[in-house]
C-alpha cells in the first residue's frame, strides 16, 4: 500500500478580515489500483474505503469531556462503524469494529496520513 498526501492552504480577504480554508488529501493504492481516498476541508470531509463511505470530523472535545481549541484527532463514522484517530502525542487509531481486513489495511493508510498531517486548528 502506497499513499500520498496533499495540503493546501488558501485565504480570502476583505478588509483586513480574512477567513483561511484548508484543504488535506491523501489517496492510497496498492500497486495501480485505488483502495481509498480521505479528502478534508478545515476540518470536515469524507474517506472513501473500497465502496464504503465514511464522514470525517474533526475532533476539538477530550476524553474527559474538555473542549479545546487545538485539533485532538479525527472521527469516522461509517456503514462499519465508528472509528477514531488520535492526533496528541504518540497517535492512536481505533478502526470501526465492522470493517473487514481489506478495508481495515485502507483505513490503516489513510489515519497513517491524518496522524502525520497533525492539524493545528
Amino acid at each position: 500500500m502506497h499513499g500520498e498526501c496533499t495540503e493546501q492552504a488558501s485565504s480570502n480577504g476583505i478588509a483586513g478580515f480574512s477567513k483561511v480554508k484548508v484543504t488535506f488529501g491523501c489517496t492510497c493504492n496498492e500497486g495501480e489500483t485505488a483502495r481509498g481516498k480521505i479528502d478534508v476541508v478545515n476540518g470536515a470531509g469524507t474517506a472513501q474505503v473500497g465502496e464504503a463511505l465514511y464522514q470525517v470530523l474533526l475532533v476539538h472535545e477530550s476524553e474527559t469531556g474538555s473542549k479545546v481549541s487545538g485539533a485532538l484527532g479525527y472521527h469516522f463514522r461509517g456503514p462499519e462503524g465508528e472509528g477514531a484517530g488520535d492526533v496528541g502525542g504518540t497517535g492512536r487509531a481505533w478502526l470501526p469494529a465492522g470493517a473487514d481486513d481489506d478495508n481495515s489495511f485502507t483505513l490503516a493508510c489513510e489515519y497513517a496520513g491524518l496522524l502525520l498531517y497533525r492539524p493545528t486548528t
